[in-house]
């Protein structure tokens, strides 16, 4: 009986030490925000408060997961004095451990969001992750090697503008223009890489799905005159300048770009050859 008992414990020991040395934190922040400690996700009730979840958003986004106490309190709390912001802060350092603890009680919450020197850090022993990190890091490879499977995985694997729940937030407006912008930029290079394949149709839907954000993109513009170029239809590509221009001076107040200007003229005189 004691030996079973034994050999129990020492299996539930193993057990609790391979999930303490392969647990991580995964945060996604594209499309929606969700938080998984291991296999297991951390609910949204979890959370007792809103900026326990915006503490671990902050940390997300910043470069190693760490935050100095005061740029928390300053970012969370502006409108707070500094004695006030802090037990705000320590409130929600609280909570985010209790919702990690809830999730699995297999690691101590004190060691996944550290309090040290006045810094604050997210940690696990499996690392930390989100998918704004591998967003990232696709867009830059795709970018690279003008790769038209990485660019397909890098376009797929923006799932959202980030943190589309938090737009009032004033911290999360450059991060969330930047990664549009990045994401708007991949598009069109995916575009660009089907059109110069000779798949104009796919290029196409991609160059829509990039007006369909910002009308004014008059590199998609371009892109779909030259789709409709290379298709055998001038007089759309034509039109399609026309709309570029009519969006450029009724959102922007300016004329089409000398590039634009350009490829409308070498279609109107038939010089704009499909793509090889």
């Amino acid at each position: 009986m004691y030996l079973h008992q034994g050999k129990a414990a020492v299996l539930a020991a193993s057990s609790s030490s391979s999930f303490e040395r392969e647990a991580g934190i995964r945060l996604s922040l594209l499309g929606e925000f969700s938080v998984r400690l291991g296999s297991h996700e951390v609910p949204e009730t979890a959370f007792a408060r809103r900026k326990a979840r915006s503490l671990l958003k902050l940390l997300a986004l910043r470069s190693g997961h760490r935050l100095h106490r005061e740029q928390a309190m300053d970012l969370l709390w502006p409108e707070l004095p500094p004695r006030a912001a802090a037990a705000q802060l320590y409130k929600a350092v609280h909570q985010v451990r209790r919702a990690f603890a809830t999730a699995h009680p297999g690691l101590p919450p004190e060691s996944l969001l550290e309090v040290h020197d006045e810094v604050i850090s997210l940690k696990a022993p499996g690392g930390v992750n989100t998918d704004v990190e591998e967003f990232e890091e696709l867009a830059r490879a795709a970018t690279r090697r003008r790769d038209l499977g990485l660019l397909q995985r890098a376009v797929a694997a923006y799932r959202g503008d980030l943190l589309p729940t938090d737009l009032y937030e004033e911290w999360t407006v450059e991060p969330r223009a930047a990664l549009r912008e990045r994401f708007l930029e991949l598009l069109v290079e995916l575009g660009e890489g089907y059109l110069a394949a000779g798949y104009p149709a796919e290029a196409g839907d991609v160059f829509r799905q990039v007006l369909d954000r910002e009308p004014t993109r008059e590199e998609a513009h371009r892109g779909l005159m030259r789709v409709y170029a290379a298709r055998g239809s001038s007089a759309r590509a034509l039109r399609q300048y026309q709309q570029c221009k009519e969006r450029l001076i009724e959102e922007l107040g300016i004329d089409p770009s000398s590039e634009t200007t350009r490829l409308y003229q070498d279609i109107l005189r038939g010089e704009v050859e499909p793509p090889v």
